[in-house]
């Protein structure tokens, strides 16, 4: 479950798959139309605005340098039978919050 207090910031967007050089890619999406920026908040918008994207694959919160907000990408560390690695489980208990499986 996303936490409230991300769900209440303006930094959402959308995103779907595109292809781009033979290769599938996500290609981030404004919820007030056109591509989003991870820089430019004008391309942002409300979590509620961005599930309203038509033709959107999914959303995704944007990290800001104004907020106290970071993320950790770890690639590879789910199993084909769905087992989160103890690795991985220690490190998103060490720092606390929240995590998500995508």
């Amino acid at each position: 479950m996303i936490p409230t207090e991300l769900l209440e910031r303006p930094q959402w967007i959308a995103w779907t798959y595109r292809t781009r050089k033979g290769k599938s890619t996500k290609v981030p999406l404004s919820p007030h139309g056109g591509l989003a920026s991870s820089t430019n908040p004008d391309t942002w918008g409300s979590y509620r605005e961005a599930l309203s994207v038509l033709d959107s694959e999914g959303v995704g919160f944007v990290f800001a340098e104004s907020d106290h907000y970071c993320g950790i990408d770890m690639d590879g560390c789910v199993s084909v039978t769905g087992r989160v690695h103890d690795a991985a489980e220690r490190i998103v208990s060490a720092l606390g919050g929240y995590w998500e499986f995508s």
